[in-house]
């Protein structure tokens, strides 16, 4: 093989894995918002690892801005 041939199947390589590590981070970006999209309280916001606020009563906060207060009893 020359150089030429050797640079061409390098360079289809390289664009296989871009595409594919792109298609991998959309594929987990809609996998995280169908999660947050089931998301109706408090327990489930902070099931799902989300962020919660250290207030009284705890608020936890999704990635899409939605928020859920804790009910106290």
């Amino acid at each position: 093989m020359n150089k030429k041939t050797i640079v061409i199947i390098a360079v289809i390589i390289f664009a296989l894995l871009a595409i594919f590590s792109i298609w991998l981070l959309m594929s987990n970006a809609k996998t995280d918002q169908s999660i947050n999209d089931k998301i109706t309280n408090f327990d489930e916001c902070a099931a799902a690892g989300n962020r919660i606020q250290e207030s009284y009563p705890a608020r936890c906060i999704t990635e899409d801005g939605q928020s859920f207060v804790q009910q106290i009893e």
